[in-house]
């Protein structure tokens, strides 16, 4: 059965794999490396301590289907403006944990009320070096996706990506830059006229890792 057809088809049993492998030992690292810009930090720096926060990466139910929702942050912003992530943020100490700080966040960002996610598990923290935090990631279940409202103030627009087309392998492409004088490779995922790069793509990048492992162990 092809990908496809089994993500259509039997979204429920893929949802149900995906929860038991979140909670099982993943890829890590190594699924992360495969969409690392070169010369990128991995670790913070010794005897620092990183901030804190959490990101959702929101799976949604849509016309027969499961997407993956990414927000479009706004151009004028002072971090990370015009690029591609998923909603997410700061963790607060009135949260408790990183999956409330997600949820949180995420309502904030897009509109999706904390009830309608199931929360199936988390990937590997990521340190983004920028900004100096370790972004934890929680990967949620919406099978019945309320309407969304966009916080104007931080999102320019929201991404309904099909998981499938992200699992295909001419969806990675790659380009050369120049940072600090030196040429470094990115590479990014290409969904029409947009690029996921930088930490959304090494935190997709290992949910479609374990994506394929589950799809290839299937029985069907």
């Amino acid at each position: 059965m092809q990908l496809k057809t089994i993500l259509v088809d039997k979204p429920e049993e893929y949802i149900n794999s995906l929860k038991i492998a979140l909670n099982s030992p993943l890829p890590g690292r190594d699924a992360q490396l495969r969409m690392t810009p070169s010369m990128r930090p991995l670790a913070p720096p010794a005897n620092s301590t990183p901030r804190q926060a959490a990101v959702l990466i929101p799976l949604a139910f849509i016309e027969s289907e499961i997407f993956i929702l990414f927000t479009l942050r706004r151009e004028d912003l002072t971090h990370h403006g015009g690029e591609i992530s998923f909603p997410g943020g700061n963790h607060e100490k009135k949260d408790g944990n990183c999956i409330r700080t997600a949820l949180r966040e995420t309502h904030e960002e897009i509109g999706l009320p904390s009830q309608a996610v199931q929360v199936l598990g988390q990937l590997t923290p990521l340190y983004i070096f920028p900004s100096r935090y370790i972004v934890h990631p929680i990967v949620g279940w919406i099978p019945n996706l309320p309407p969304l409202r966009p916080n104007a103030r931080e999102v320019a627009r929201i991404l309904q990506v099909p998981l499938n087309l992200l699992l295909q392998p001419e969806t990675i492409q790659q380009e050369i830059g120049i940072r600090n004088g030196t040429t470094i490779t990115i590479p990014y995922y290409e969904f029409q006229a947009w690029h996921i790069w930088g930490a959304t793509a090494m935190l997709l990048s290992e949910l479609l890792v374990l994506t394929e492992q589950l799809l290839e162990n299937s029985s069907c």
